[in-house]
């Protein structure tokens, strides 16, 4: 009956992913037999003699890129044009027909692929724009750098309107008009990005407008870097540094880097920001901010706000914050370190959810500390807020937080009075509310504390410095002798900030952070997955005591997959809900789970097997 059951599930999982596989952003696809192949032989820029001839020849018999496109338009099916090593110029201006002149113009199927993105470039000598998509029509670019590509008509260097446009291996530089507001890649259709580069480009480097998906991208000192507020966007391996601003949009980030911005690493003009696995830091005005939402898992939000007016000054935004994240809407942060802003670290308007969260080191002149806190509910759980100048949680008025297992130490307000909890003066005062095992530097007149008999007050929790104690992220390691081990109480989450496994000893540790004492000693103990005697993290078992590669299916790392893995994994598959998350049964990272995920999960269930080392 188990396995009727569960199969059943399967089949209806099954439906409903494959109902949103026909939604996926933007896939590759299926490409026919090219009807011709078109290899430029010359790098100047001239016309074709006869197009729709079969063949790519000027007056002087050469290809050149313009009459290989032009070859290309005139013949149906998908055409292959090829760009040896080389340069290849676009000059050619002032012609009545625009297909002759200008930018390129796209009118049926084509792949453009060059011989490397180093060896083969598009240049356009600052005469001319590069390139127009026309609707309907499907590209594929690859292997070659643009460069020297001025804006034309709309601004634009390279404009797609079609459903499906691919760009790979290809590069972006010193495009643009300098002072201008125009923009290298504007997209009104679908497309996809993988291992694409925008280098020292003026103006804004992709203004997206359709769906757009971006894997293993790099934007480095350009002008602006992304404005997605009127498109979908996801954006996965991505490195965005040094340009005049980050993301315009509201997109979802993973595994990506968005550092040194001028202005912000995400500003989100609408409904809301997902970042997952990923670095937010030293963006000028803030890391991530949101007039909708803002999600983060596992990432690093800090050095960010040292030039606040660069936010203020943003057109669109509905709600302005400085320092790591703000939000108008709600703030769900886990597993992640908000930590040396200049501001406050969390800024969450209508009400947030910090589980398993670093909030450290947070501050300036525009700080309220190191979480502001509006509307309820509030809750904050598992997390350590430590060394924040601004109160350690500032209550907006009359606003309440739900605490637990957490530790609230060594914060100040701009006076240098110790304050976990603040209210402004004149403000009806918060409530912070214990559910018990916190750990307080005092019980503050600044809010008004319930406080149970579980709660430490007024004892140092003995932390040591921010630091690489394991995870994605750093954190306050507790000390040996630390008052908050083994004082969380018995029933908390699976797993501390970094992943280790709750509890390590006979009760949960306060804070974010489980005290591993006995990882590597040989025996397993309480929240460890695996103990093979040793530290290694490249072996079977990991540094964290947790397996390095968990089986299919097994949420919990425990070693095996069960029913409540299982039904957790069909959760996932059925909705698309960023609360729930498994990373065993989503392998691929992608925050989707694919019915190929979830059966080999069902069948680690099925077969029953417990993971072992050796």
């Amino acid at each position: 009956m188990i396995v009727q059951n569960l199969w059943r599930i399967v089949r209806t999982a099954a439906t409903v992913a494959g109902a949103a596989a026909s939604l996926i952003l933007v896939g590759v696809p299926a490409q026919p037999a090219s009807a011709l192949e078109l290899v430029v032989t010359s790098g100047e820029d001239a016309v074709d003699a006869a197009p729709g001839d079969g063949e790519c020849a000027t007056a002087q018999g050469e290809c050149t890129l313009r009459a290989a496109v032009q070859e290309a338009n005139a013949t149906a099916g998908l055409d292959r044009v090829v760009l040896p090593a080389g340069v290849f110029s676009l000059s050619l201006l002032g012609e009545e027909d625009e297909s002759l002149a200008g930018d390129l113009d796209i009118t049926e199927e084509i792949v453009l692929q060059g011989d490397g993105r180093e060896s083969s470039v598009v240049d356009c000598g600052g005469l001319t724009a590069f390139m127009e998509v026309m609707p309907g029509v499907n590209a594929q670019l690859s292997d070659f750098t643009v460069r020297g590509c001025v804006y034309e008509n709309h601004l634009i260097t390279l404009l797609n309107r079609g459903p499906e446009m691919q760009l790979l291996d290809v590069g972006f530089e010193g495009n643009g008009i300098e002072d201008s507001f125009g923009t290298v890649l504007h997209n009104d259709g679908g497309l996809h990005l993988s291992r694409v580069h925008f280098v020292d480009n003026f103006g804004t480097s992709i203004e997206n407008e359709g769906r757009a998906l971006m894997e293993d991208l790099t934007m480095i000192g350009n002008a602006g870097a992304i404005d997605s507020q009127d498109g979908s966007l996801r954006v996965i391996r991505a490195d965005i540094s040094g340009n005049g601003g980050g993301i315009f949009g509201c997109p979802t980030i993973i595994d990506s880097v968005l550092r040194d911005n001028q202005a912000w690493g995400v500003a989100c003009p609408g409904s809301g920001v997902v970042v997952v696995r990923s670095v937010v830091s030293g963006n000028g005005g803030v890391g991530v901010l949101s007039d909708g939402s803002v999600r983060i898992v596992e990432s690093t939000i800090e050095n960010n706000g040292a030039n606040p007016s660069t936010v203020a000054d943003v057109s669109g935004l509905g709600f302005v914050s400085t320092g790591g994240v703000g939000a108008l809407g709600k703030a769900w942060i886990e597993n992640s370190a908000i930590i040396g802003n200049q501001g406050t670290g969390v800024d969450a308007g209508s009400g947030a959810t910090l589980r398993n969260v670093t909030v450290s080191g947070n501050g300036g002149p525009f700080s309220l500390g190191g979480v502001q806190l509006n509307r309820a509910p509030n809750r904050i759980e598992d997390s350590s807020i430590v060394g924040n100048m601004g109160a350690g949680i500032h209550l907006g008025d009359g606003s309440s937080v739900d605490v637990r297992r957490s530790i609230i130490f060594a914060n100040f307000d701009p006076d240098g009075v110790e304050e976990d909890c603040g209210t402004a003066l004149g403000l009806a005062l918060g409530t912070l509310r214990s559910e018990g095992n916190n750990l307080l530097s005092s019980a503050t007149d600044r809010c008004v504390v319930t406080l149970l008999d579980t709660d430490l007050v007024d004892i140092d929790p003995m932390l040591g410095p921010l630091a690489d104690n394991g995870g994605a992220t750093v954190t306050h390691a507790p000390l040996d002798g630390s008052p908050a081990i083994d004082a969380g109480g018995g029933d908390c989450h699976a797993f501390d900030q970094r992943g280790v496994g709750r509890p390590q000893g006979e009760q949960c540790d306060i804070g974010a952070v489980e005290s591993q004492a006995s990882c590597g000693d040989g025996a397993l103990d309480p929240g460890e997955a695996c103990d093979d005697g040793n530290t290694i993290d490249d072996d079977c078992c990991t540094s964290l005591c947790r397996f390095a590669v968990a089986k299919p299916g097994d949420c919990n790392g425990d070693g095996v997959v069960r029913i409540e893995d299982l039904t957790l994994a069909v959760r996932l598959a059925l909705v698309a809900d960023l609360s729930l998350r498994c990373a065993a049964v989503d392998t691929d990272s992608d925050l989707r789970v694919s019915i190929a995920e979830l059966i080999a999960a069902v069948r680690e269930a099925l077969a029953g097997e417990v993971q072992t080392c050796g």
